[in-house]
């Protein structure tokens, strides 16, 4: 019986402090910044989620799930306008204060891109499949097209 008296110390102590365990997720964000290797023209996207995938003897590609529409930079990248893009994307847990991830790429050709239109909450939805020629996370280099297997 004696637990039935520690139930309201532990929920006092508890509820006293901020714990993110409790069902709290962090604030996470993702941004891209992505410029014309051309004319150095700059743009910054906000993004869902990214996701990277090298093999040392095929290719390196990115997939971008974009949280915003596009814009006429995009479209003419995807229309190919412009040939290739470098970019910088930093991931960061805003509540946790940790330092943010970095992800450097260079020689990006857009090769895949859809986009889903949904009338009942006017928003849209974009992928983007990109192969590039370097990609660096956090200072490593991961994938370089000279790493390529003959």
């Amino acid at each position: 019986m004696k637990i039935k008296h520690f139930f309201p110390l532990i929920l006092f102590i508890c509820l006293a402090y901020n714990f993110k365990a409790f069902g709290q997720q962090t604030n996470r964000q993702i941004n891209l910044k992505l410029t014309d290797a051309a004319t150095k023209t700059t743009r910054t996207y906000a993004l869902n989620s990214m996701v990277y995938a090298c093999g040392r003897a095929f290719t390196c590609s990115l997939n971008i799930d974009f949280k915003q529409n596009m814009d006429a930079f995009l479209l003419k990248w995807v229309a190919g306008e412009i040939k290739e893009t470098e970019g910088v994307m930093t991931i960061e847990d805003a509540d946790l204060g940790k330092q943010p991830r970095t992800i450097v790429f260079k020689g990006a050709t857009a090769d895949n891109t859809s986009e889903s239109l949904v009338s009942r909450d006017n928003s849209s939805y974009i992928q983007m499949a990109l192969t590039v020629k370097s990609l660096v996370v956090d200072g490593v280099t991961i994938y370089t097209e000279a790493q390529k297997v003959k």
